[in-house]
This record gives C-alpha cells, structure tokens and sequence, in this order.
C-alpha cells in the first residue's frame, strides 16, 4: 500500500458542506445516545486523572499549575494522553460504523487499545505541535489539526502506520484545504456553543462533530461514495 491518495477521492468541488452537515445530522438523530454513552467514560476517566493530578500535585488554582516543575507533572499528562487516545478513536469509529449502516456499541471505545501505541504516538504528537503553534500563533495550531484529521481512522480502519496514515491524512486535507478549513472553522463556532450553553450543548454537539467527520471520511476515503445516510452499507476498502 503506497502513500498516496485514493484513485476515487473526491475533487474539491464535490465537497458539499452544506449537504455534508445535513447528513451528519440525520446520523446525529440515529446515534447521540449512543455516543453519548462512549463520552461518559471518557470523561470519567477525565475526572478520575483530574483529581488525581489535583491531590497528588496540591493545585489549589491556576497559578499553581504554572509554578510546576515536578517531571512527574508532565509524566502524568503524557500516559493520560496514551490512555485516552483509543477511547477517542472509539467514538470516530462508532460514527463510521453509523455511517455505514451498521449499529454502534459504547463498548467500542475499548475496542481499539490494540493501536494504543500507533494512536498514543500521534496523540502526544498532535499535542505537542498543536502547544507549539499556540505559542507561535493561533493558526498554525489550526492548521495542525486540520491536516490531522484523517489520521485515527486511517489507523483504526484501514491499519496504516502512524507516519503513512499521517501522511495520506495531510495530502488529503491539502486536496480539499477550502472545505475542510470552512468545516473547523464551522467546529470552532459550534465548540464555543458548547461553552456558552455552560457544556451542555457538548452532549449533541460534540457527537455531531463526530459524525460529521465519519461521513467526510468515509467520503473520501472508503470505496463506495456516500451521498445520503440510508445508502446501502460500504464495504470499506481503501484503494491506495
């Protein structure tokens, strides 16, 4: 399987946004709950390391955390991030297997802890990048995680390796930059929704996001194109 791009990707015109929103919210009415359910654990699991990291460190407020230097500190974020990146991929998959069709288990997001290292190391990656870019400037954190979108599936779905997955991920974003910059930036305004509704919101947005994605990338990525949610199951293989 070499790294380049699928022999039925689609051109950048083909990209409907509007069309692509419509049908994750189709998928949103058949999956939130279960969703939902996924998202419980992971922030669970959230919960458990923050007051863990709260008692173990005696932060009181922020100013506690920038005066940190214990290496353990970072240690702790950095095996959090192992840790949480399968259940992640989890929630992805459990809306590709939706967008497929086919019905999703919140026990998924335990299923994909055979990739834990291939998904730890793009995690701890992704994160470092992602710090750099917010202190050089907004938009190259941005950037960061457009390019990076299709790199969990690729791995959890087609069994890449992290630097092809990457890399096909990269070359795809560039193919369609326009669209999928207008679908973070879509992200972004539907994330500070989430904040506003005081979290809230989370609970359909954050599935909607998901879906969305799972639907831009069984588009892009998947034999059979998909136009409308109640089109006959894909089979998934990947042309490379």
């Amino acid at each position: 399987m070499e790294n380049q791009l699928p022999e039925n990707s689609v051109p950048n015109e083909t990209i409907d946004v509007r069309k692509l929103f419509e049908r994750a919210l189709v998928l949103s009415k058949q999956n939130t709950f279960t969703l939902f359910q996924g998202l419980v654990v992971i922030l669970a699991v959230t919960m458990i390391f923050s007051v863990y990291v709260v008692n173990t460190f005696n932060i009181s407020s922020i100013e506690d955390i920038q005066k940190i230097e214990d290496p353990s500190f970072s240690l702790a974020f950095f095996f959090y991030t192992l840790i949480i990146s399968p259940m992640w991929a989890g929630i992805l998959m459990m809306s590709l297997t939706s967008a497929r069709k086919l019905k999703p288990s919140p026990f998924q997001i335990f299923q994909y802890f055979k990739f834990l290292p291939a998904l730890g190391l793009v995690a701890v990656v992704i994160d470092l990048l992602t710090q750099i870019g917010l202190m050089l400037l907004v938009l190259p954190a941005f950037y960061v995680y457009m390019v990076s979108t299709f790199i969990v599936p690729l791995i959890t779905d087609k069994q890449l390796g992290p630097l092809k997955a990457a890399i096909l991920s990269v070359k795809m974003t560039h193919q369609h930059f326009n669209k999928i910059a207008l679908l973070y930036l879509i992200f972004f305004g539907l994330m500070l929704a989430g904040f506003a509704s005081l979290g809230l919101g989370f609970i359909w947005i954050l599935p909607y996001i998901h879906n969305v994605k799972a639907i831009l990338y069984q588009d892009l990525f998947c034999k059979t194109l998909t136009t409308e949610i109640n089109r006959p199951e894909t089979t998934g293989v990947f042309d490379a």
